[in-house]
């Protein structure tokens, strides 16, 4: 007994434990570094930064949430609601702070964090160095399309935490009594984004799971009808968390017209399916090296939070959206699959590759311990960025005037000119615009209002439609011109609708750039 108490208090103070909170702090310092110099323009890629922060900006100064849109000239005054409420006014608060550079600092802030984490579980779990190095490039490779200022953002941390936590639950690693911090994320997740969606779905599945493993004497975390109740209250309370938000069951009907459109895939480039995008092959390489570990090991045991990250594969194939969900949770669920699964076995056995086997000195219990150091070192480098933007430090990576949009993306070179007009027409003038540029005109130029923009629940399967169809066949612009009376335009280059207007009669190019023509009625 002595001895082997003394052999449990050398490996938790073994050098592989050490070696793991190294691994993690420099996961966390290579992520913040590799987007800080290498992709932060890439962050502001999305018309959502820009809508999202403005509708924030409104909220902070009215301080009251919108029940009917302002933003456009086709639906205003028609019912809408901000339902990413939460998640507008942080990004308006980061930007009243710091501006774009706050927002993009802020986000590979807490992606570093998450994918160091990660990297650690899975680490701990008793994969090798480099190993674990390669895992998680493969998760990140699977996500980095979605890396953009946007809530959508905080849905990839959320589900990473409650993926995390069943899955610690269901290896008996964490107490049942932990699942009431679910219905806690999930209040307050619902008023960020609507993919917390997918969080209450993959709740009930794995509580249906559970149900079924105790059900059929198999093992898993519910060894009694005690256990059941104990465990079903929680997970229950999930669904009626959903409400906790200003809008109530109005959130609803929005995520309906969301999920439900069938015009959004021609329009809206996340909800394509995975393969029909360049980017959608970057998730394979961990979907195959998770299908081929999942598959054995579930054959040893059934573990529903293994399994989970398979129905999000599937999600993904329809729309890319789901990858970086599928990503994270195959991420938490790496660390456990790696120890039993059949097909890592069988590479070690058949090519006796040391990058394959378990570690010695295996950590045993929790696999979250050890990410003090990282923890204390992102402090120190939040706490550091934070002064620096403040102050409006003028400074490389840590101050401002390093993030801005990027100019191939977005019409920053016509942005004068949009500004120019927005000052001379009276407060309100209705321009056109693609449907890329809604949330750009938005936020730079709020005086106007916009055609269209990409809140599909707002311009529904009609307005959609009609906007798909003017992609088709511009002459119907004209038409649009005489309802709607707009005396501008946004387009991009080479668009259907940038040739129409660079031909109709009437109208006059102001400005243009590689991103953007800026068209005026001028008869």
């Amino acid at each position: 007994m002595e001895i082997q108490i003394q052999i449990h208090k050398e490996s938790s103070c073994s050098p592989s434990n050490g070696a793991g909170r190294l691994l993690a702090a420099g996961v966390f310092i290579g992520f913040f570094l590799l987007f800080q110099l290498g992709a932060r323009q890439n962050f502001l890629q999305d018309p959502g930064t820009f809508f999202h922060t403005r509708v924030g900006q409104l909220i902070l100064e009215e301080g009251q949430l919108p029940r009917q849109d302002r933003f456009t000239f086709p639906y205003q005054g028609q019912r809408w609601i901000a339902q990413q409420w939460l998640g507008e006014v942080i990004l308006a608060a980061l930007y009243k702070f710091g501006g774009f550079d706050t927002q993009v600092f802020i986000a590979i802030f807490l992606l570093a964090c998450l994918y160091a984490w990660l990297a650690l579980r899975i680490y701990r779990a008793g994969m090798t160095f480099l190993l674990t190095l390669l895992m998680i490039t493969l998760v990140v490779a699977a996500s980095s399309h979605h890396f953009l200022v946007r809530p959508l953002l905080a849905s990839i941390l959320f589900q990473a935490l409650v993926s995390a936590l069943l899955l610690e639950v269901e290896r008996c690693r964490a107490g049942l009594a932990c699942l009431w911090f679910l219905p806690i994320a999930i209040a307050i997740w619902a008023n960020v984004h609507g993919a917390v969606l997918g969080g209450v779905m993959t709740i009930g599945l794995t509580g249906i799971g559970w149900g079924f493993l105790f059900l059929t004497g198999r093992p898993g975390p519910l060894s009694s009808w005690r256990g059941v109740r104990t465990a079903a209250i929680p997970m229950a309370a999930c669904i009626p968390a959903l409400l906790a938000t200003p809008y109530g069951l109005d959130m609803f009907d929005a995520w309906g017209e969301i999920v439900n459109s069938p015009l959004i895939g021609q329009l809206i480039v996340e909800h394509r399916p995975m393969l029909t995008l360049p980017q959608g092959w970057a998730v394979l390489p961990l979907a195959v090296s998770f299908t081929l570990l999942s598959i054995g090991a579930l054959r040893e045991r059934l573990v529903v939070g293994w399994a989970f990250p398979l129905v999000w594969l599937l999600l993904a194939f329809t729309k890319i959206r789901h990858a970086p969900i599928f990503a994270v949770t195959a991420a938490v669920a790496l660390p456990d699959l790696f120890q039993v699964s059949r097909f890592r076995k069988w590479l070690d056995e058949r090519w006796q590759i040391e990058t394959f086997r378990i570690r010695a000195n295996v950590m045993k219990g929790s696999l979250n311990g050890g990410f003090g150091l990282t923890a204390a070192l992102a402090m120190l480098l939040l706490l550091i960025g934070l002064v620096f933007q403040g102050s409006d430090v003028n400074l490389p990576i840590l101050g401002t005037g390093w993030v801005s949009p990027p100019a191939d993306r977005w019409p920053e070179a016509v942005r004068p000119v949009i500004f120019s007009f927005s000052e001379r027409a009276p407060d309100g003038t209705p321009i056109f615009n693609e449907l890329f540029f809604g949330g750009y005109l938005a936020f730079q130029a709020p005086r106007l209002r916009t055609f269209i923009d990409d809140r599909c629940e707002l311009a529904k399967d009609r307005g959609l439609s009609d906007y798909v169809r003017g992609m088709a066949d511009p002459e119907i612009i004209s038409g649009w011109q005489k309802k709607y009376c707009f005396k501008a335009a946004l387009t991009k280059p080479g668009s259907p609708f940038d040739v129409w207007f660079s031909k109709a009669v009437g109208w006059e190019m102001i400005a243009s750039s590689t991103a953007g023509n800026w068209f005026e009625w001028r008869p």
